[in-house]
């Protein structure tokens, strides 16, 4: 499936094809992310993961300290597998699961973070150390990981899987920073000079980001990107990102059912609305965006 990206108002030149990745189905993409958060609470001391949900950064239910004593002896003091950790728990929301209430409920928020696994992801997190041992990624977060493995020979099948698992963490990073309690409104100085100079008005790009969003024919990913100091909006339905083609993701809408059917039943319409209207972030975004120009 093509990632799509779209600028201006809806029509046939609006939309290019920049790159494509294999699909990976919406079960897929689910099982990856839940697989990856019950490593973190495989790995992870029962006292950082209790630490850091007393601070609200994030809820992770923790196994039996004896089923992770293999897995983090394996671990310790190993700079891959430290770093493995940090990117797995990056992708968690830095905020309680009732944050987002009454607009996403905290059933739906833990369900999308932990409620599936794959028995292969172990195998996954095997290659993502072997491949980050020799990176000089140490301290830096999913983002900078992403684009050096992107640099790596994209034809190697373990370096296919590595790159689908880190995509769909960063997916996953940016779609909870994409939104905040207290969220909506509408992006200020030059983020907004530049939807404005790439879509028309704001409310052309309202319309085109909400019409996409509730575009029944795709799921997966909607993504407002920069390049340079224009904007667009991307989408694709593969573990992929805006990443590996050069474009800055400035903000994330999962659009795979997990995110929102529990709260909001079929009409991913007013889902997609609420995002816009209730929770979105813009200030993280227009930080992304001054920041990486």
């Amino acid at each position: 499936m093509h990632a799509l990206t779209i600028t201006g108002p809806m029509n046939a030149s609006a939309l290019t094809m920049p790159g494509h990745a294999s699909a990976v189905p919406a079960t897929g993409l689910q099982e990856i992310a839940g697989g990856l958060v019950r490593v973190v609470a495989d790995v992870l001391a029962p006292a950082t993961v209790s630490g850091a949900a007393a601070r609200g950064e994030h809820q992770v239910r923790m196994q039996p300290a004896v089923q992770a004593e293999s897995r983090a002896g394996r671990l310790a003091g190993r700079q891959e597998g430290r770093l493995a950790v940090q990117l797995m728990a990056e992708s968690l929301p830095p905020y309680t699961v009732t944050a987002l209430e009454p607009f996403l409920s905290a059933r739906t928020v833990s369900q999308h973070c932990g409620s599936l696994g794959s028995d292969s992801i172990r195998d996954v997190e095997l290659e993502l150390e072997a491949l980050i041992s020799n990176m000089p990624v140490a301290g830096q977060g999913l983002e900078a990981v992403v684009r050096h493995v992107a640099r790596l020979d994209s034809g190697r099948p373990e370096v296919r899987r590595v790159t689908e698992c880190l995509c769909t963490l960063h997916n996953h990073a940016l779609y909870w920073r994409s939104m905040k309690p207290g969220g909506g409104g509408r992006p200020k100085a030059q983020l907004m000079d530049a939807i404005v100079a790439s879509f028309g008005s704001w409310e052309a790009f309202r319309d085109v980001f909400l019409a996409r969003a509730a575009n029944r024919l795709w799921a997966g990913w909607l993504w407002l990107v920069s390049d340079g100091a224009s904007v667009s909006l991307m989408h694709a339905m593969a573990a992929t990102s805006p990443l590996l083609t050069g474009r800055q993701p400035l903000l994330a809408l999962d659009l795979w059912e997990l995110a929102y059917h529990k709260d909001y039943g079929d009409d991913r319409a007013r889902y997609a609305e609420t995002f816009l209207h209730s929770l979105v972030d813009w200030s993280h975004a227009e930080h992304l965006y001054s920041s990486r120009r």
